[in-house]
Formats: C-alpha cells, structure tokens, sequence
C-alpha cells in the first residue's frame, strides 16, 4: 500500500481573525488539543496551527501573505475543508509512482524537496493532496503516554473514531479506478448513502476510511458541492457512543443540526467555519478496524 497513515486535515479560512475563531470553536465544542503553531515560511506563507480530536488532527489554516500562490488556493476553499495530508514510508518512490500515473505534482520550495509534495486539485478531484516523508512537529499522538480515549470516555460527545472522509465527485467511476489504481487505496465497500442520496465507495488506506460520494440527485449537499467547485472533501464522519447522546451536548452549544440524530446528524455547516461534522454510531460496512 502506498500509504502508510492519516497525517492530518486542513481547515480553510479567510483571515488570521477567522482562524482564532475556528481555534476557538474547536477547543469549546470538541476539547480540542493544540500542540504547534506554524509561522508563516519561504514557500508556507500561511498561518496554522496543529489540532487534534482524539487522533484526528485537523489544521485550521489562513493565508499571511495576499500575493502568495497559497493564498489563492487557500481562499478557494474558504471557509470549508481544503485537503489531507498523508504519511508515506519513501518521498522519492511515491513520487515516481504518482508521475508514472500521469500526475503532476507540487514542491512548494526546493528546501521542502525531501519533505513533502502536494498534489494538484485539477488532478485529485478538486483537492490537494499532501504526500509527507516526516512526521508532524511534536505530535502528541507519537507519546507514549497519549491517548485518545478521553474523547471517546469522558467527553459529551463520545468520539470513538474518525469513521470516514467523504469526498464528492460528479464521476464514482473515474473516482475508484483512480483510488484503487493510482493511490493504492483498498476498496473495501460500495453501495448507497441513503441520508446522503448519493452513490457511494469506500476505501481503506493506511489507518483511515475514505468514502467517495456521487449525487444522485440535484439540489443535494453533495450535488451542490460538486456544481459549487466540481467536488473535494465533503464532510468529517466521527463514530461517536451515542448520537442522541452527542446531539443533547451539541445543542447545549446553539448549534444547529442536520438530519435525524438518532442515526446520522451533521452539524450546519453555517454553524461549524463551512465544514461538515457528521456523527454515527453504526460501523461502517467492511471496516478493517472494528
């Protein structure tokens, strides 16, 4: 398998003002821990700073410098989810990998060449991609003594586990065969998403689920993403406890839901920086995890 795990997922905003908003939101709904913030760098002009709920670490994100290249492609996706990084064992051969599939690829500066490259969203369904040989700074997930178990144990919501990333496209079928082909993703599930009126496949890499989604209808999220910006990351799916029991706390926080929260519910995107928190407490089908 090409890759070896989840590194993280950023969070696009307009502004640094935006971004301590997000940061804000983050730690007061989910307890989120912050563990690095990164200062804007030759080649990484933007500001960020490292997050985690339970082991998934989300990256809220705004552009420092107008007239950078990251600028424009951070502020494309704001305020939404713009993309995932990936851990891979050797930058050089999944380079040559990628290429030899057709795929160009993006070093931001050469003093990153050994470290990370980015796909291009054109050529990876409306998202980038981050291949990276390193591990994230101090990340508190590679401590001995971390664990998630807080969030699943003692918090409201009860996360157990980031069930899925769910991408939209308008094409499931060049969407698998690129997955399954290009990046070495294990189809593991395919079917309907019925709360979702979408088709659907789902994928195992590394340590994670990722779930593509196609519309079956028009006027839908995921059709309304897909005419909006021809697809990219849809929503965040976490396994919580008890969805009953992380809706009650969720609204305690004014926050508006979406869908039947006895089953699957999302947080409106109007009320969560422009992404789409999904909760669940069913396993997904064919989960190599459970």
């Amino acid at each position: 398998m090409l890759v070896d795990k989840l590194l993280h997922i950023t969070h696009a905003v307009e502004n640094n003002q935006r971004r301590a908003e997000l940061e804000k939101f983050y730690l007061d709904v989910f307890a989120a821990q912050t563990f690095y913030e990164a200062r804007p760098a030759q080649g990484l002009e933007r500001d960020e700073t490292l997050t985690l709920i339970g082991k998934t670490q989300l990256i809220p994100q705004a552009p420092s410098d107008e007239s950078a290249p990251v600028a424009k492609a951070i502020k494309a996706y704001a305020p939404g989810l713009k993309g995932m990084a990936v851990k891979v064992a050797n930058l050089r051969k999944t380079d040559a990998h990628l290429v030899r599939h057709g795929l160009h690829l993006n070093y931001t500066d050469p003093m990153f060449q050994d470290v990370f490259f980015l796909t291009r969203p054109e050529e990876t369904f409306n998202f980038p991609v981050e291949f990276c040989q390193v591990e994230m700074p101090n990340d508190l997930r590679l401590r001995p003594q971390w664990s998630a178990d807080w969030w699943r144990d003692v918090h409201p919501l009860g996360i157990q586990k980031l069930s899925s990333i769910e991408i939209a496209t308008k094409d499931l079928d060049a969407a698998r065969k690129f997955y399954r082909e290009v990046f070495e993703f294990e189809p593991i599930h395919q079917g309907v998403l019925e709360s979702e009126n979408a088709r659907m496949a789902a994928f195992f890499a590394g340590d994670f689920i990722f779930e593509v989604l196609a519309p079956m209808a028009e006027g839908t999220p995921v059709a309304d993403l897909v005419a909006r910006r021809g697809g990219g990351i849809y929503a965040l799916s976490f396994k919580v406890r008890s969805t009953s029991a992380a809706a009650d706390y969720l609204r305690s926080k004014n926050l508006r839901l979406l869908g039947d929260t006895s089953r699957r519910f999302t947080i409106d995107p109007r009320d969560s920086f422009g992404a789409r928190f999904t909760f669940l407490a069913e396993e997904l089908p064919n989960d190599p995890r459970s």
